[in-house]
């Protein structure tokens, strides 16, 4: 009886899902690969890397939510300009790896 609980919970729960979330990290690290925002880089580790740096900045859901449509239409707030600086930053020094 647990067990068909616990399905029925799930199954509102995902009927409940808003296309409003946040995108997964796997979601941002799919896209970091196809668009080749890892610099040319296919590697798993470094789109991984840089996933977590956006799912942990301060971008906006709805910029992470366009950067996953594809979505050339979509125009980034100052705020969401800012964040994607910072975050480009932080990835250079966190995600590079050793270059030696």
């Amino acid at each position: 009886m647990a067990v068909g609980s616990l399905v029925l919970v799930a199954g509102v729960l995902a009927a409940c899902s808003s296309d409003d979330a946040r995108p997964s990290r796997d979601d941002l690290a799919e896209v970091i690969v196809d668009e080749s925002l890892a610099g040319g880089a296919s590697s798993e580790d470094l789109a991984d890397c840089m996933a977590t740096l956006f799912d942990d900045s301060e971008l906006s859901d709805s910029f992470l939510r366009a950067m996953v449509a594809k979505d050339d239409d979509y125009r980034p707030s100052e705020k969401d300009t800012a964040a994607m600086a910072s975050v480009a930053r932080e990835s250079a020094t966190s995600c590079a790896g050793d270059p030696g």
